[in-house]
């Protein structure tokens, strides 16, 4: 009820009721938007928050909670400009269902990663799935040149996604070894690709002996 729906699992002893709340819609390529809209930062900031909503227009999530973009505005193609040299953060578990790499696309322009994945709880690990998206232009440098696009510590699917033009670089002396142009994983953490495609990253190791 309420707009509310509810998924009911069985064991052998007891029934458990989980309240699923109705997904988080992103309604402007605006970022970091504003109190009259919800951005793809604005949103993610309300799953992590949990119970407190971000504005009336980005309503409080929760972990596991579905990201999704509204039709109307992301029918024709659209791009997320970050902006202030941040990459956006996820905090916790999350499912973002982007309309289509051809409809959407995010563009660090070169100052910072797309998305940093980090629940900063090193003995659980988050669940993330990023659908339909196109990344690019990400840049991650030292001292964390590693992840040009995407840097996570958290278990992570990706389907459908395109990630171009984005670089791990490690300018310091001496040279240090840059990871992963495109994504960068934590060590125990899990990731799962498919029907995606990873062109024109790379990792450089820029830096000389003076």
């Amino acid at each position: 009820s309420g707009g509310f729906n509810f998924r009911i699992n069985y064991t052998s002893k007891k029934a458990t009721i989980t309240r699923i709340l109705p997904p988080i819609v992103v309604t402007t390529a605006s970022d970091p938007g504003n109190a009259s809209n919800c951005s793809l930062r604005k949103a993610l900031e309300a799953v992590a928050l949990g119970a407190t909503p971000i504005n009336s227009n980005c309503p409080a999530g929760t972990a596991g909670a579905t990201i999704t973009f509204d039709p109307g505005v992301f029918s024709s193609p659209q791009t997320i400009t970050l902006t202030g040299s941040k990459h956006i953060s996820i905090q916790t578990s999350v499912i973002i269902i982007g309309p289509g790499a051809r409809l959407l696309s995010i563009d660090a322009i070169n100052n910072s990663r797309v998305f940093a994945i980090d629940d900063a709880l090193p003995s659980n690990y988050a669940n993330v799935e990023i659908y339909g998206l196109n990344l690019v232009k990400g840049l991650a440098v030292t001292p964390t040149a590693f992840g040009g696009a995407i840097a996570s510590e958290e278990n992570l699917i990706l389907g459908g996604v395109r990630i171009a033009q984005s670089e791990a670089r490690y300018t310091d002396s001496p040279p240090g070894l840059a990871k992963g142009g495109a994504i960068a994983m934590g060590v125990e953490a899990n990731l799962t690709i498919y029907d995606s495609l990873l062109v024109s990253n790379q990792a450089v190791t820029a830096a000389t002996d003076s």
